[in-house]
């Protein structure tokens, strides 16, 4: 059987699964179709979603040949000893894929892993708030996560395209003071700390040595920059840049840990027939090449192309305090307190076309980053909150995809791994929930919960207090599916999903489910509220998107419905908690999202604010749900 009649059965085999209505690509279609435009992470998004969910996607993974044990690479990953061996190397990769199926590496392949060596010739690798508010959702508590708004204890700060809007906030009567405009195509994610703040964000390369390459050996991003700029905000009406990083590539994902900013991008290289220049195959910081020590290489790389992390002290930003690149196509990213996680989805070949993942770990600390260990393991991730570092040891959970050629049977089922500090496997429970997939997980100390699905949503509980023996505590089965899932009391677990005809086993509506975990042997569902008009949520599938302080007892989200094909209607919902009463809405306001735009919720205070981008910002008072003004903030 050749790779064209595998592929083919397996888009056949795909066609008898069930995916959750909300993700189908006529729902898909209804959300992009009922907005006049889009902008660019949004359609991103829609399109991530809609090529993970559908098997038919999957030559697109890296095929990749190792045995069915979790096998650790850490002894093998080595700086290059220079350019001419990293060039060497990705023309070694080019002329392999381009005998087989693109992007896929056949069983047989191999490649040596290259010698550390001590040559630097190319330079040297080693390099109290006055007022109540809220802040971005993020996964770690104390490491930041970028996003399109942000605020301090006064003002809301937004992105516009390539400019920036500061609002002053005054106890919700908003007054639009200043404006920052950027060379930047497009801003990607902003920062706020302190006096400091952080734009991230896209321009066009301007290099005399990209623009002339008539070969285009580089791909797409060779006419793209990274831009990473860094502004004094403390007098907000007169605004001082203090300096802009540049670096070559596709901005992928960032975190803040106290004063250092850690980005991560990828670069890609494509038809490599011959040597140009450095530019055309090697990352550029700051119009400089990244030294060759400073790139790493695992034993057996699949793809051309890097992951690059770069560190940046915000507070002193006149160069890149660190970076590294490694030669990789992972494009997704948990970071601890401690560690930096790379993982990417892989294709094993040899194992009845099994899903894979590749884990590479980095530490960092003050600004240097150090590679530390590389793992594959068994299973794809369903996103970053499948990841969780507890006691230097790393807990995830996957789903296992394979396809028999043999018998031409697809099967899935679901695994947790435990994984040491040098990702070496110490526990593991396996085949758990067959024919079904893992939509949400959350760790919580001792403590893990994660949720499958394909016709009821089992709530799996699992004890993680011996790391070496993991056990599964209980299973919940209830309807429907919760995609997100999060702490909200000691004792509770709020998730967000959608509610499921048992009959049919369609969609209803979004669910507000509440989880009581005080017994995690006996979970229970003891309160849960169906959204029967709105079949969509940002919150479903992008954590930061989701409003919610515990302590101040309210959660919120935008959420959309559609009256017709045509036509959608959004709203942003905010919820309290009552044991006795259940979900309790609170304010609720319509928005008028006509260019496919991103919401966020926020306080300051005890006023409420949502902020749509490009629309405008409503302020709300918490205590009495009565909306005090808005503000208009146009596209222009």
């Amino acid at each position: 059987m050749n790779d064209k009649e595998i592929i083919d059965k397996i888009k056949k085999e795909s066609d008898n699964l069930k995916i959750p209505d909300t993700l189908s690509p006529d729902i898909i279609e209804k959300k992009l179709k009922s907005k006049k435009s889009f902008n660019k992470n949004n359609y991103l998004k829609f399109a991530t979603i809609a090529a993970t969910l559908a098997f038919i996607v999957i030559c697109s993974f890296i095929i990749k040949a190792n045995n069915n044990e979790i096998k650790t690479t850490s002894d093998i990953i080595n700086s290059s000893e220079n350019y001419n061996e990293i060039f060497s190397l990705f023309k070694a990769i080019e002329k392999r894929n381009n005998s087989k199926i693109p992007g896929i590496k056949s069983s047989t392949d191999t490649y040596d892993s290259i010698k550390e060596s001590d040559d630097t010739s190319m330079g040297s690798c080693d390099t109290s708030k006055t007022e109540d508010f809220s802040t971005t959702n993020t996964q770690v508590d104390g490491v930041d996560e970028g996003d399109i708004i942000k605020n301090d204890e006064k003002y809301i700060y937004s992105t516009n395209g390539n400019k920036i809007n500061i609002v002053e906030t005054n106890n919700g009567n908003m007054k639009l003071i200043s404006t920052i405009s950027t060379d930047n195509n497009y801003i990607d994610e902003i920062y706020i700390s302190g006096n400091i703040l952080v734009v991230i964000g896209n321009k066009s390369n301007t290099s005399k040595s990209t623009t002339s390459n008539k070969k285009a050996i580089c791909g797409l991003h060779c006419n793209t920059v990274i831009s990473t700029s860094i502004y004094d905000i403390s007098n907000k009406n007169k605004i001082s840049l203090i300096n802009t990083v540049t670096s070559t590539g596709n901005y992928s994902s960032s975190r803040l840990v106290d004063d250092y900013l850690y980005m991560f991008s990828n670069f890609y290289i494509n038809d490599i027939e011959d040597k140009d220049t450095t530019e055309d195959y090697i990352p550029y910081l700051n119009n400089k090449a990244m030294p060759s020590d400073c790139i790493l290489i695992p034993s057996s790389p699949d793809n051309a192309s890097y992951v690059v992390i770069t560190s940046l002290k915000i507070s002193d930003p006149k160069d890149f305090t660190d970076k590294k690149a490694i030669v990789a196509s992972g494009n997704d990213f948990y970071v601890s307190e401690k560690n930096i996680y790379i993982y990417s989805s892989l294709w094993n070949r040899k194992e009845n076309f099994s899903t894979e993942t590749e884990i590479i770990k980095f530490s960092y600390d003050n600004g240097i980053i150090t590679a530390k260990a590389s793992n594959i393991i068994k299973g794809i991730l369903n996103n970053s909150f499948s990841m969780d570092e507890y006691n230097d040891n790393l807990r995830l959970v996957s789903t296992i995809e394979s396809f028999a050629t043999s018998s031409s049977n697809f099967s899935r089922k679901n695994s947790l791994y435990i994984l040491d500090e040098n990702l070496e496997l110490i526990g593991s429970i396996e085949d758990l929930a067959p024919n079904e997939r893992i939509y949400s997980a959350r760790f919580l100390g001792d403590t893990g919960y994660f949720v499958t699905f394909r016709e009821t949503d089992p709530l799996f509980s699992v004890d993680l207090s011996n790391p070496k023996e993991p056990k599964i505590l209980g299973e919940l089965k209830i309807p429907g599916f919760s995609s997100y899932l999060h702490p909200y009391d000691n004792n509770l677990l709020l998730g967000i999903g959608m509610e499921i005809d048992e009959n049919t086993n369609e969609e209803i509506g979004i669910k507000l489910s509440m989880f009581d975990i005080s017994d995690p042997s006996n979970v229970k569902e003891v309160n849960k509220l169906v959204l029967d008009k709105f079949c969509y949520s940002d919150a479903l599938y992008n954590h930061k998107t989701v409003f919610i302080d515990t302590t101040k007892n309210i959660f919120g989200f935008e959420a959309t419905g559609y009256s017709n094909y045509n036509n959608s209607f959004h709203k942003y919902l905010t919820y309290s908690y009552d044991k006795e009463k259940g979900f309790i809405s609170k304010i609720s306001t319509d928005l008028n999202l006509e260019s496919n735009n991103d919401t966020r919720g926020l306080y300051i205070g005890n006023t409420l604010y949502i902020v749509s981008l490009g629309e405008g910002i409503q302020s709300f008072n918490l205590d009495t749900s009565d909306k005090i003004s808005e503000i208009k903030l146009s596209n222009n």
